[in-house]
């Protein structure tokens, strides 16, 4: 059974850690955690994830990650959608954004 891919791309570490404990022990994900915004555009290359759960709040980068036309992430097409979450994001009408 090839298991779905997640990438986890946070600036706190307490929370990426929670995250990949829960999805992780499931057994049904690979899942890879970054909280350092320019490793996390180095993971999406490498790991080819097929969802990303990202924190579109960090002080290092500006959401350039969910840009489709982002150079960092060019030829990288997911099914799924791009989460963005974040302090309070879905009281702003943050949705989830396709990249």
């Amino acid at each position: 059974m090839n298991k779905k891919r997640i990438l986890i791309i946070d600036d706190e570490a307490s929370f990426t850690r929670l995250l990949n404990l829960n999805l992780g022990c499931t057994g049904k994900y690979a899942v890879r955690a970054e909280n350092n915004p320019p490793e996390g555009l180095a993971a999406v290359r490498e790991f080819h994830p097929d969802l990303i759960l990202l924190d579109v709040m960090m002080p290092q980068m500006d959401g350039a990650l969910s840009r489709p036309s982002s150079k960092a992430t060019r030829g990288f097409k997911p099914n799924p959608h791009c989460l963005p979450h974040g302090g309070g994001a879905e009281g702003r009408g943050a949705r989830p954004q396709r990249i």
